[in-house]
């Protein structure tokens, strides 16, 4: 137990409250969001020393969202989320275009409002009982309430590219961290056709590049002097994502990095291959540096789920046949580097994460079939 909280103001206008101990720091940001509260809990008295097995670490956590059973494994549930999902499927082609038709700062603001009235219910009902550690934050919590009920249903590839379109609609102006009135960023759409003097470059896996370059260029017009670029690689399991989704993402990015960010489209499975998403990578990266002009030197990568396993391939073929075009660094978030049959760690936790699931699983491994990348 901790005996004393201390309040201070932070650089970034946040109030930060702190135990005695360390253990946790609630950070208030003046701003009112979708939340006005985060939880950063770096308690470790949960966990088991000594790379414990996956049942003793799970026996340590609240599954289920607290329930004493797996409500997977009750058949009439399931068979009524069966039906349930076949019902969507009968008009929910129509129902994601109607929703993507709304102007998008409306779509924002009805999350928005759905999110400040479903919250507070959350909170007072449930608070911390749901998520899989208590000392998560209640927007966690919440959230696993909603999320959770996902592995009920099947994951189909449209969803999953409907949902993950759809980050813009949950990440607008009002949510953490907020783009500065006085910040300067303009989105220009880049559809770029390499000339022929670059399309033989000895990065590429193939001699001919006849698909144009397209995506996204954020003018972050504070940093335009100093050149650095952030080269934004967006997730989805190679299965889905977009460039349209990360937007207002990477606008937040570019303003806290100072940086221009770049954001290239790349296809996807399973209606074409890796080797055509590494391809598309690797045309948008020799486009920065070649036909844009950027020193390698400026570029950070940042990979997200499958863009983080693009990273780190492109980075092996640069380090193989082109060290002087090495960029600066690379962040990846939760990189998607492993495909084969899921096992370890990826298999073994998988009750902990809350998108990906043993159904989506099986979609990806599905799609990849017997691929390895030997590229």
């Amino acid at each position: 137990m901790c005996n004393q909280t201390t309040q201070e103001e932070g650089d970034d206008g946040r109030t930060v409250s702190s135990e005695s101990t360390g253990s946790t720091q609630i950070i208030e940001p003046k701003h009112h969001g979708p939340s006005a509260k985060y939880i950063h809990c770096n308690s470790k008295s949960a966990y088991i020393p000594s790379h414990p097995s996956s049942d003793i670490v799970n026996q340590t956590l609240n599954l289920h969202l607290g329930l004493p059973f797996e409500p997977r494994n009750i058949s009439m549930l399931r068979k009524v989320c069966a039906i349930l999902s076949n019902l969507l499927g009968l008009f929910e082609v129509q129902l994601f275009r109607g929703w993507e038709a709304i102007p998008l700062q409306f779509r924002q603001s009805l999350t928005n409002k759905a999110w400040k009235i479903y919250f507070p219910i959350h909170r007072w009902l449930l608070s911390n009982k749901t998520g899989i550690h208590r000392d998560a934050s209640l927007e966690y919590h919440a959230l696993t309430s909603i999320l959770y009920w996902g592995r009920l249903f099947p994951v189909t590839i449209r969803r999953m590219r409907m949902s993950l379109s759809q980050i813009s609609v949950c990440h607008g102006h009002d949510v953490y961290p907020i783009i500065s009135p006085a910040s300067k960023m303009t989105v220009e759409k880049v559809e770029f056709q390499q000339p022929e003097e670059t399309k033989n470059c000895v990065l590429s896996l193939y001699q001919q590049k006849n698909i144009p370059i397209q995506g996204y260029w954020i003018h972050n017009h504070k940093s335009e002097a100093n050149g650095k670029v952030l080269f934004y690689l967006y997730g989805g399991a190679y299965l889905s994502g977009d460039c349209e989704g990360n937007i207002p993402f990477a606008k937040k990015l570019s303003e806290l990095c100072n940086m221009n960010v770049f954001i290239p489209y790349y296809r996807l499975l399973p209606e074409y291959s890796f080797f055509d998403s590494f391809q598309d990578v690797i045309s948008a990266y020799e486009y920065l540096i070649l036909d844009r002009g950027v020193d390698a030197k400026n570029v950070t990568l940042l990979g997200i789920s499958s863009g983080g396993g693009l990273c780190v391939r492109l980075m092996q073929r640069i380090q193989g046949y082109m060290r002087n075009m090495m960029p600066n660094g690379a962040v990846l978030f939760s990189p998607f580097v492993e495909y084969t049959t899921p096992k370890g760690s990826f298999k073994d936790f998988i009750k902990h994460d809350l998108i990906v699931n043993e159904v989506s699983c099986v979609e990806i491994r599905f799609s990849f079939g017997s691929f390895r990348c030997q590229c």
